[in-house]
């Protein structure tokens, strides 16, 4: 978990106390990643070592409840508990190791209670390290446990929280993941499905094969590199998206946060954002892309069966390649602009581009459009 996330959970759960008392702990919380990064750590070991914001919210509500405790106390109480967090920097963890060698189709990895940093490859067999993180606010009760039932291989973390490393056989097919929180990594694996959820925490793939990926996150970004998916489908409440070579048919809603697609191909491609930018170069022939108030930037090399953009106050702008495209771009109380050289004609505030039927399309109310090619 980033530095700024933790801090944001914190400051959210410890909402009810006064300003000033709320502030002053932040800062202490901040002065004990100060000291970290410092000493070589980074933001993620630092807020395992911190353990879960929520637990340590409720450690420092309930110091707070002590009658004898003020503020100074308090801070006094937090700044002895993070010098132990220094000390225990040059321990090592308690690690929870094992393997099972039966080969089963599916694999679920779940949390309780718990938050979870989570490394996933294809290995021989199913085989797992995890690695428990100190606990501040008390004793990390982390609890692994594993069974084989139905052709599935279940793996549960409950009550603390750590990192994992698994492996999963090749002959896997279907791998669901459900994590409270912590940062989630896939890389070289080939799936017939993969289905995520996470409340919070970073998703990132890497070199995978899948015929379908479903990902559904609260906060967090989501990043794929080099993933094939034939059908994908993406939803995040707040958080990032970067897609860099990837394939296949997508469907991507996103609350906040930006959009960042690259070098994607496929034949269709959905995207809808209520806030934040969203940057689309790809080669499929549909395209439908919809914003409330962030810009559209599109760029398509290849034939175009139809293109929508619209937004509600942010700009579009459009590069095509493709001769063979008309289109219609209006807007109430912004500027529309052809650089392609196509003929147009133009009528209030709508603009014709080419002389074929439209099949490109774009509509904003106080934004820009301009259309480009190369």
């Amino acid at each position: 978990m980033k530095r700024n996330e933790y801090i944001g959970i914190l400051a959210e759960v410890l909402a009810d106390m006064d300003a000033e008392s709320r502030n002053e702990i932040l800062e202490e919380f901040e002065h004990h990643f100060d000291e970290g990064i410092r000493s070589g750590m980074s933001e993620e070991e630092i807020s395992e070592e911190l353990g879960d914001p929520r637990e340590a919210a409720e450690g420092i509500t309930e110091l707070s409840g002590k009658g004898d405790l003020s503020l100074k106390n308090i801070l006094t109480e937090l700044s002895s508990v993070f010098r132990t967090a220094g000390r225990n920097r040059y321990s090592e963890p308690e690690t929870i190791c094992g393997f099972e060698e039966e080969q089963c189709g599916n694999a679920v990895i779940c949390t309780e209670n718990a938050s979870a940093d989570m490394t996933i490859s294809t290995g021989d067999r199913f085989e797992y390290v995890f690695r428990k993180g100190f606990n501040l606010f008390g004793p990390n009760d982390c609890r692994l446990n594993t069974e084989i039932r139905n052709d599935t291989f279940f793996l549960r973390i409950a009550d603390g929280h750590g990192n994992l490393e698994l492996t999963i056989p090749c002959c896997t097919d279907h791998l669901e993941i459900r994590n409270t929180s912590g940062d989630i990594t896939i890389r070289d694996i080939n799936l017939v499905s993969a289905d995520i959820e996470s409340s919070s925490g970073d998703v990132r793939l890497e070199q995978t094969d899948t015929e379908r990926l479903r990902i559904r996150m609260r906060s967090g970004d989501i990043t794929l590199v080099n993933v094939n998916a034939l059908r994908s489908e993406m939803k995040l409440s707040s958080g990032d998206l970067e897609m860099n070579c990837c394939s296949g048919n997508a469907e991507i809603e996103t609350g906040s946060g930006d959009i960042d697609i690259s070098a994607h191909t496929g034949e269709r491609i959905v995207i809808s954002s209520r806030s934040g930018d969203i940057e689309l170069e790809t080669d499929a022939p549909e395209i439908d892309v919809s914003s409330v108030s962030g810009d559209i930037e599109v760029e398509t090399p290849n034939r175009i069966a139809y293109i929508e953009a619209h937004s509600v106050s942010g700009d579009i702008d459009l590069s095509l390649k493709d001769p063979e495209w008309s289109a219609e771009f209006s807007t109430v109380s912004g500027d529309l602009e052809n650089r392609t050289g196509k003929p147009e004609r133009r009528s209030g505030k709508t603009l014709r581009i080419g002389d074929g039927n439209v099949n490109v399309t774009a509509s904003t109310v106080s934004g820009d459009i301009k259309a480009d090619t190369y």
